[in-house]
């Protein structure tokens, strides 16, 4: 029997304008009022997370960046982050690329530095290309004009995430075998949550490592939990998981991935509509 839900939320969760619909957030309410265990695995880290989330809302937990950080409530359970060497070494061969980047700390926004602003507000201008979802291209351009802190310079401490990003697959693409070699070298790892970006992690944690936390702090079994994502970085959980479910906007390799599809997409409130006829049939 589920007990526990693990949901993605850029592309599965949330709207392509960023918000969670009325409809979503009552029904996991009352999923939640009938003993369900409602937990949120996303790129995001807390500070982005708490930007979206309904005041009215509390998932049960949050895994963050990919599996870096830990939540029940306001306890954080486990936190990792990257070494300052690692972080200054990949920025600036990024930088050298004019290769969008954002770096991420555990609290706080997050930043990139002045002298790039020019160039990463040109990656985001002009018509976004046909490969690239809605919701990402809107967050790309909220983030140049709203949420980035550009600085002169800035500690390289507790960074759990550096993001990169580019309307050319191809040179996301050429980006990640950069990455993969200097894998070889430095203790990394890499996920993406779609054909336009990557971004870089401590090595063997994911959103499943993080979810493991979780299901232990509640006694719950993985054979119990139901995961459902549209992404790359959503595959480790989709191999935890009891039942994995991909919406119907995922690549079709992911789609493979998994043991059912949704028969909405993101934009059509999907989520909602699957967890609403898969209770209500009484699973």
């Amino acid at each position: 029997m589920i007990k526990a839900l693990a949901l993605d939320m850029d592309g599965t969760m949330l709207s392509p304008d960023g918000t969670i619909s009325p409809m979503l957030t009552s029904y996991l309410k009352k999923l939640q009022a009938n003993g369900m265990r409602v937990f949120l695995a996303t790129g995001r880290t807390m500070t982005e997370v708490k930007e979206v989330l309904p005041e009215d809302f509390e998932a049960d937990g949050v895994v963050t960046a990919n599996g870096m950080g830990c939540y029940i409530g306001e306890s954080q359970i486990a936190q990792n982050s990257l070494a300052p060497k690692l972080v200054e070494k990949v920025v600036a061969m990024a930088k050298k690329r004019q290769l969008y980047y954002e770096i991420h700390p555990d609290n706080g926004s997050r930043f990139s530095y002045k002298a790039d602003q020019h160039y990463m507000y040109s990656e985001v201008s002009g018509d976004p290309p046909i490969t690239l979802h809605e919701h990402e291209w809107h967050s790309r351009k909220n983030a140049v004009a709203h949420k980035i802190k550009w600085v002169q310079q800035s500690p390289l401490k507790n960074i759990v995430k550096v993001y990169f990003f580019s309307m050319d697959t191809a040179k996301i693409s050429e980006w990640k075998q950069t990455l993969n070699e200097l894998m070889k070298k430095d203790e990394f790892s890499i996920s993406s949550s779609s054909l336009h970006n990557v971004e870089i992690m401590t090595e063997s944690v994911s959103k499943a490592t993080g979810l493991e936390l979780l299901l232990t702090k509640f006694n719950l079994a993985p054979s119990q939990l139901l995961a459902i994502g549209d992404s790359e970085n959503d595959i480790p959980m989709f191999q935890l998981a009891g039942t994995s479910v991909a919406m119907r906007n995922a690549e079709n390799y992911i789609k493979h991935q998994v043991d059912e599809i949704t028969e909405h997409s993101y934009e059509e409130d999907g989520l909602y509509l699957y967890l609403e006829k898969r209770f209500k049939e009484g699973e």
